[in-house]
């Protein structure tokens, strides 16, 4: 017979260890010449055994397999088949056997071979089980112990883990095999830095244990190292499998998309961490099957990356390769893709996303955030006011830490009252958001977020001074505060002061000049230096012909563009024609000038002549005066005044004027103005008039806007037998409504509907009083920040000495930099 040992209950001390080949000897007692055909099943069962422990595990396993089924019942096959299952790794093999088993009589090893296939199969709570039965034959096997502490950790009762880890010998615990248990339980529990010392202390005893080096490496990752796992992965090769090198991989990347995110660098700086992880991503992808699980993750970190990296037509062409659908795609993944096409200006596919998103982390406030700003740029603000609100009702106002008394504001509520402010300034709700920020700032005066934000709201309303002061508070808390720097900038631009917003505008656009607020402070201040065309036109017919039956005019101004803040040299023509019964008048004039600006002055002079030579040249000096947000005067000096009426112009006579005016500005939605108008005729006529006009908005709409307009007006003349229309004395009294109907908007394009009535009383001195108006109507066209027009007719009753004339004209007028 084989000199071996009838079971193998020694071959195996604790789960996952190797059983090593072993050299059978013959025994005195075997007959060589004896067929292996005529042993007994005693023999064909030690045979098998020795076959498995030598190597050959598949033979051994049939062997024993076809003995089990010729003798279900013998314990002693049924054990032996189960541990030489176990080396093969038939795991779920030998869980169909154990159901065979009773644990009460099973001897130890083949209850802890069970428990090893238990645990390599991933059923923890079962290995745990078998291995407490294994004890209980012998309760004194350490390493038995030792694979109770192992299945325990793997399923998550950390308590009775540790609790069983201090159960074993002292020796047993101190030893090579006690420290690696430790440290595997550590590290299960989460607690890596002690558990990397663990694996440290047993590297120093033995440098090249190959589960410690697995479990350092495996440790390094789970600590956010993975660079440092990678290199002791290159320094021994082989204590990691190419899943675990490729995940770490895949992680790495991840991580530095993480960080990146998260970066609070500044400037250029900002983003040194997603370059990194976008060099390493695109490694990856060279590095991975695109189908594979590892290969998705790193597509999907890589859009991620392009986005936040500010790269979204990049990003959007990644997310076009996948070729998945959306709805499988990760919330983070269609949160970022929503971000990079709301960046390049297509808000219905984002909010298409973010809704996706939405639907599966319907709490997450950072994604209704964003879908906020896609609400607003589709222009559907009562959504984006829900939303808002929705958001403010969400988060309380104070947060605790859990079994802490400790009580702090909530930054999240303070964010969403921010959210709510802006969506009333996005609906053009200026002084309902000012009134919001400024209730904020009461209840946290020194935070520059809402500092900021009302400084906007300042600049909004055409307050730059104002918005100026606030600014600068904020900049000398938070002088790096991005959004406070691009207000500044453009509130200088506003402001015209060039010198401080050179200064500004280089910095910003050296350390931000991918930001998408500083790529519109660029392309403003582009638009600032360019040359400027206004033009207005006229033309229509009358009933009578106190300004012509048949008439046109038509003024242009074209300013020169240049690097500079203050001047700005200009060509300015006029054209008007009239036809009387007396004749036909025109007046065809050009001139050149210079204008002059600075914070809160404007000044501009012209020098003009006729065109062909019919009149003499002539000198327009005006002047501009802003003291302060609200209030600004002016000054208009001209000789051969345009404003000369045409019938006496054709005759030879021309007209110096003088204009003071003055204005109140209480916001966007009121203003009151005051204006004296003297006029010095060649044919020895003076007029002097005055008007006083108001205005404000009634309605304020998204969409619908109506002013309600007014004015007075009074003039005398000291003669009134002139050629022209020229009352002894006359007043006018008018009320007006200015409504407009926004029919499109997307972004910078824009369309509306202009309807401007006007009615009044007119009384002349000697003549009767009578009834006046107008009815107006407009298209306005505006195609980008530089170009804009509009087109519109007018039907108007007027009434001269006595006399009802009617009149229709059309209208137009542009303004374009070019």
């Amino acid at each position: 017979m084989l000199a071996v040992a009838i079971s193998v209950g020694c071959m195996q001390a604790i789960a996952g260890a190797v059983v090593p080949p072993l050299q059978l000897s013959l025994s005195k007692d075997l007959d060589p010449g004896r067929p292996a055909l005529a042993w007994s099943s005693e023999q064909r069962r030690s045979n098998a055994v020795a076959l498995a422990r030598s190597g050959r595990l598949q033979s051994g396993a049939n062997i024993l397999a076809a003995l089990h089924r010729q003798a279900p019942g013998d314990t002693a096959i049924l054990n032996d088949l189960i541990s030489v299952r176990n080396w093969q790794g038939a795991h779920a093999r030998v869980l169909e056997l154990a159901e065979q088993l009773d644990p009460s009589t099973t001897p130890a090893f083949t209850l802890s071979a069970v428990a090893a296939s238990a645990r390599k199969s991933g059923s923890f709570a079962m290995a745990a089980q078998w291995y407490e039965h294994a004890l209980a034959q012998s309760p004194a096997d350490a390493r038995l112990r030792a694979g109770l502490v192992l299945a325990q950790a793997d399923a998550g009762t950390m308590a009775a883990a540790r609790e069983n880890f201090e159960l074993l010998p002292p020796e047993y615990r101190h030893s090579i095999a006690g420290q690696l248990v430790d440290a595997y339980v550590l590290r299960a529990a989460g607690q890596y830095p002690p558990a990397l010392l663990r694996y440290s202390a047993v590297l120093q005893e033995d440098p090249d244990n190959h589960e410690a080096l697995h479990g350092k490496f495996l440790t390094l990752g789970a600590l956010l190292l993975p660079q440092q796992a990678l290199e002791l992965a290159r320094q021994h090769p082989g204590i990691a499998s190419s899943f675990e090198l490729e995940s770490l991989y895949a992680d790495r990347a991840a991580l530095w998309v993480r960080w990146g995110l998260q970066s609070r660098a500044l400037g250029k700086q900002r983003f040194a961490d997603l370059d990194r992880a976008l060099d390493l991503l695109a490694t990856n992808l060279a590095r991975f099957e695109p189908g594979s699980a590892l290969g998705r993750i790193t597509r999907f970190d890589y859009i991620v990356a392009l986005h936040a990296r500010g790269r979204h037509q990049e990003a959007i062409g990644a997310y076009r390769a996948l070729g998945m659908d959306d709805d499988v795609l990760p919330v983070y993944v269609q949160r970022a893709v929503a971000g990079a096409l709301l960046a390049i200006r297509q808000p219905e596919a984002a909010l298409r996303l973010y809704d996706m998103a939405l639907i599966a982390s319907p709490d997450d406030f950072d994604l209704q955030k964003e879908r906020f700003y896609a609400l607003i740029e589709l222009e559907r603000h009562q959504q984006a006011r829900a939303v808002a609100a929705e958001l403010v009702f969400s988060q309380d106002i104070w947060r605790s830490v859990p079994g802490s008394r400790i009580v702090k504001p909530n930054p999240r509520r303070l964010q969403a009252e921010i959210v709510r402010a802006l969506s009333l300034a996005y609906a053009d709700q200026l002084q309902a958001a000012e009134i919001e920020f400024a209730d904020l700032l009461a209840e946290a005066p020194h935070n520059t977020d809402v500092r900021q934000e009302l400084a906007n709201v300042y600049r909004w309303r055409g307050w730059p001074r104002r918005a100026l002061y606030e600014y600068r508070q904020v900049m000398a808390v938070e002088p790096e505060l991005l959004s406070a720097r691009v207000g500044l900038a453009n509130t200088l631009l506003d402001l015209h002061m060039g010198s401080q917003l050179e200064r500004q505008l280089d910095s910003l656009q050296s350390e931000y000049g991918d930001d998408s607020g500083v790529q519109r402070l660029v392309r403003r201040h582009e638009l600032y230096h360019r040359h400027e065309i206004v033009a207005e036109a006229g033309a229509g017919e009358s009933s009578g012909e106190q300004f012509g039956s048949r008439q046109h005019s038509a003024d242009l101004r074209a300013y020169l563009g240049g690097r500079g803040y203050h001047w700005r040299p200009f060509i300015a023509v006029h054209d008007a024609r009239a036809e009387f019964s007396e004749g036909i008048a025109t007046r065809r004039r050009g001139g050149v000038g210079l204008q002059y600006r600075r914070p809160g002055h404007t000044a501009t002079l012209a020098l003009t002549a006729g065109l062909r030579g019919e009149s003499r040249p002539g000198l327009a000096l005006e002047y501009g005066f802003e003291p302060s947000d609200h209030w600004s005067v002016g000054a208009l000096l001209e000789t051969e005044s345009h404003a000369m009426p045409l019938r006496g112009y054709r005759i030879g006579i021309d007209a110096a004027r003088l204009r003071l005016s003055t204005r109140y500005r209480f916001n966007e939605l009121a203003q009151a103005g005051a204006a004296l108008d003297l006029m010095d005729f060649s044919d020895g006529n003076f007029r002097t008039a005055w008007l006083l006009d108001a205005r404000r908005r009634v309605l304020n709409g998204i969409r619908w806007k109506v002013d309600l307009t007014g004015s007075i007006y009074a003039s005398t003349n000291d003669l009134s037998a002139v050629a022209y229309y020229s009352p002894e004395s006359d007043r006018a009294v008018g009320l007006g409504l200015d409504t407009r109907w926004r029919m499109f908007r997307r972004y910078e394009r824009n369309f509306e509907h202009q309807l401007l009535l006007n009615a009044g009383r007119y009384r002349q001195r000697g003549f009767a009083a009578g009834s006046i108006g107008s009815i107006e109507y407009r298209h306005n066209f505006q195609f980008s920040e530089a170009l804009a027009f509009y087109l519109g007719i007018r039907r108007a009753r007027a009434l001269y000495d006595g006399n009802f004339e009617y009149g229709t004209f059309f209208l137009g007028g542009f303004r374009g930099r070019f």
